[in-house]
C-alpha cells in the first residue's frame, strides 16, 4: 500500500482505460506515493486482476486492479479498509471527464464515496453532480479550483 502518514483517508483510484498511458499519470503519482490517501485499489478493466505497481513499472505494490467499483469497494469491505474516497486519476487530453467515467463517478458517489478530481472541468460547478453529492452527504473537491478568497 501507500505511506502510513495519511491525511484524508481510504481511496479506490479511477482510471479506466487509461493506466498504463500517459493519461493515467495522476493514478501513477498515486500508487507510487502520496501521504493523502491509503490507495486501496486502482479500477482499469484493461488490468483488472493485476497488481498496480507491477503494470506500471514491474514493483508490486500490494494495490490490485479492478474491472468495476463494486469490485473494488467489496475487495476493500472484505479487508476492513472501506474506501471513502474515489479519486479521478485520469488525465486526459483537455483535462475534460469522459462521457462514461461521469457515469461511474455517479455510481461512486451513489455509495456513498466523496470525489476528488484534478482535471479542469470542475465537478463542483455541475448541477446534477452536486445534487447527487448533497443527496448522498459526500462532499467534491475539485483539486485545480481556486479557493475562495474572503
Amino acid at each position: 500500500m501507500t505511506s502510513e502518514k495519511v491525511l484524508d483517508g481510504n481511496a479506490i483510484v479511477y482510471c479506466e482505460g487509461a493506466f498504463n498511458t500517459p493519461e493515467g499519470k495522476t493514478a501513477h503519482g498515486l500508487v507510487r506515493f502520496t501521504e493523502r490517501y491509503r490507495v486501496l485499489s486502482v479500477i482499469d478493466r484493461r488490468h483488472a486482476g493485476q497488481d498496480a505497481g507491477e503494470v506500471l513499472d514491474g514493483k508490486s505494490r500490494g494495490i490490485p486492479v479492478f474491472a468495476g467499483l463494486e469490485e473494488a469497494r467489496k475487495d476493500a469491505d472484505v479487508k476492513g479498509a472501506s474506501a471513502t474516497y474515489l479519486v479521478v486519476g485520469l488525465a486526459p487530453d483537455g483535462g475534460r471527464l469522459p462521457a462514461p467515467a461521469r457515469e461511474d463517478v455517479k455510481s461512486a458517489i451513489r455509495a456513498g464515496l466523496n470525489v476528488d478530481c484534478g482535471l479542469h472541468d470542475f465537478l463542483s460547478e455541475d448541477p446534477e453532480i452536486i445534487a447527487l453529492a448533497h443527496a448522498h452527504g459526500v462532499q467534491i473537491r475539485d483539486i485545480r479550483k481556486t479557493p475562495p478568497r474572503s
